[in-house]
């Protein structure tokens, strides 16, 4: 699920110019993302999951993970969350495994790459 900040977009003394995800979030739909406007491959947007402690079951993740799934499908719940300002994706447990370690590599790169440390 992504997150948009709505409280910033919809109020009439600020003008949002860009989304910082790769895609478009369903609301507010029209505004463009950084990528489709200044640079390409540009994502930085934020994701909210639920994660399980090391060892947890794998019939216990795939459970929990179906179970997730199946209320992001309902239809209040979608309409609830993109009204709020988040988009809905359900992801496949192997999805979301790829999801962090795709972050982590991306985002360990540019820490080392610029000498980041925890101070």
């Amino acid at each position: 699920m992504r997150i948009a900040a709505l409280n910033f977009v919809h109020k009439p003394q600020r003008r949002t110019n860009m989304q910082p995800h790769r895609d478009r979030c369903a609301s507010p739909s029209d505004i463009p993302t950084v990528a489709e406007s200044a640079i390409p491959g540009f994502d930085t947007g934020s994701w909210v999951g639920v994660l399980t402690p090391a060892g947890t079951p794998t019939g216990i993740i795939e459970k929990i993970s179906s179970d997730l799934n199946a209320v992001l499908a309902q239809p209040d719940t979608r309409d609830t969350l993109i009204n709020q300002g988040a988009t809905p994706l359900p992801l496949t447990t192997a999805s979301f495994i790829a999801r962090i370690d795709s972050d982590r590599k991306r985002y360990g790169a540019i820490i080392t790459a610029n000498g980041i440390r925890v101070d």
